[in-house]
């Protein structure tokens, strides 16, 4: 890694924290306690990039204003069996997880899960080649747990959907 460092901001250019060119984030939504992790890539002292995206550091903190977020510097990704977690969910007792392995093969790069307990991979995870995929799958676990409906993990079959 470089000597670079990414600094973060309030509304009011007010410094909260710095982290080195290539560090990690955590982004809370203060309402959902939704979890979100991702690397950070300096491009200039008021630019970075983080998940593709390339932001001006205060346009990133009128949006976690407007968006009731909070964030918060890490120091490593959290690794449970391979998979770097990049998101959680908490609804009632359950944490969804959403979670890459680079090192998969294709079709399993992506996980889901949930549980009550975080350093487990339960039963129901999902695995997945992409992470839209992915990610609409923890959508649709918390959304179920949201409504009282028990998440079914086993897709249905374009023929059986008619």
């Amino acid at each position: 890694m470089s000597d670079k460092m990414i600094r973060f901001i309030d509304t009011k250019y007010k410094t909260l924290f710095t982290i080195p060119d290539g560090g990690y984030i955590c982004v809370t939504n203060i309402r959902s306690g939704e979890e979100y992790i991702s690397a950070c890539k300096y491009i200039d002292d008021t630019h970075f990039e983080t998940n593709g995206n390339c932001l001006h550091i205060h346009q990133f903190a009128k949006t976690n204003k407007h968006n009731n977020a909070d964030v918060k510097p890490l120091d490593a990704p959290e690794i449970i069996n391979g998979y770097r977690i990049y998101a959680k969910m908490f609804v009632g007792q359950m944490v969804y997880v959403s979670a890459v392995n680079p090192q998969a093969q294709p079709s399993k790069k992506f996980s889901t899960w949930q549980t009550h307990n975080e350093k487990r991979i339960s039963r129901k995870a999902r695995l997945f080649s992409n992470r839209l995929d992915a990610w609409t799958d923890l959508f649709l676990r918390a959304e179920g747990e949201r409504r009282g409906v028990p998440y079914n993990p086993t897709p249905k079959r374009r023929d059986e959907a008619r």
